[in-house]
């Protein structure tokens, strides 16, 4: 199993700025965590990487149970 490295971008206004963990350049992309691609990769598509805004607050992911409990379905009027 392949994981995504994990980059923390320099913020430069409305852009962040990362250190390219494939070519060891560095890429402009906008503001917020989340997964980003290496338009530099060789293979197109399998330059991803995570992407850290350093400002935003930490995000702490929580896996979903495998088997949750169905709900019944609820309509909201308004």
């Amino acid at each position: 199993m392949t994981t995504m490295p994990t980059v923390t971008g320099r913020p430069d206004g409305p852009h962040l700025i990362a250190p390219c963990p494939y070519c060891r350049g560095e890429h402009v992309h906008g503001r917020g965590t989340g997964p980003a691609l290496a338009d530099c990769h060789p293979i197109e598509g399998l330059g991803a990487y995570h992407l850290v805004d350093p400002d935003e607050p930490e995000v702490v992911w929580q896996a979903a149970p495998l088997n949750p409990t169905p709900q019944p379905a609820r309509l909201r009027l308004v």
